[in-house]
């Protein structure tokens, strides 16, 4: 006679099927953060950013809620603005943590190497911290 699976068995792949499309259907936030740089747009910055994130520019080194990232953010666009962005690095903890290095040129001739780190917040990976340090 042929085992039927008894409920717990069709319960925990149904959690399972559940669990791995939610992850698949994340969008990598590594990619989008790449993308906002580019771009400068703010709002994205804000659906990929942790509720507080680690922000130093020039040494100035302090933990801050998305809003007032959002306005460091415009001011050091807005006297920094963009010429090329270029990722030199990115990688990763065993732990799921990432990073992203890159070197942030801007039209007024300055370059930057930015840092960004991601950590898990309830299951999905966010900006935790970024950097900006002169070169």
């Amino acid at each position: 006679p042929m085992n039927r699976p008894n409920f717990f068995t069709n319960v925990f792949f149904l959690c399972l099927i559940l669990v791995l499309s939610s992850y698949c259907l994340q969008e990598n936030p590594v990619k989008q953060c790449k993308e906002f740089i580019k771009t400068q747009d703010l709002e994205v910055l804000l659906e990929i950013c942790s509720e507080e994130v680690a922000y130093e520019e020039s040494d100035d080194v302090s933990i801050i809620e998305k809003q007032e990232l959002k306005s460091k953010l415009g001011a050091f666009f807005s006297s920094n603005p963009i010429r090329v962005f270029k990722v030199k690095h990115e990688g990763g903890s065993q732990h799921g943590a990432k990073y992203m290095i890159g070197t942030y040129l801007s039209s007024k001739g300055k370059t930057f190497m930015l840092k960004v780190k991601f950590h898990h917040q309830n299951g999905v990976l966010k900006i935790s911290a970024i950097k900006f340090s002169p070169e």
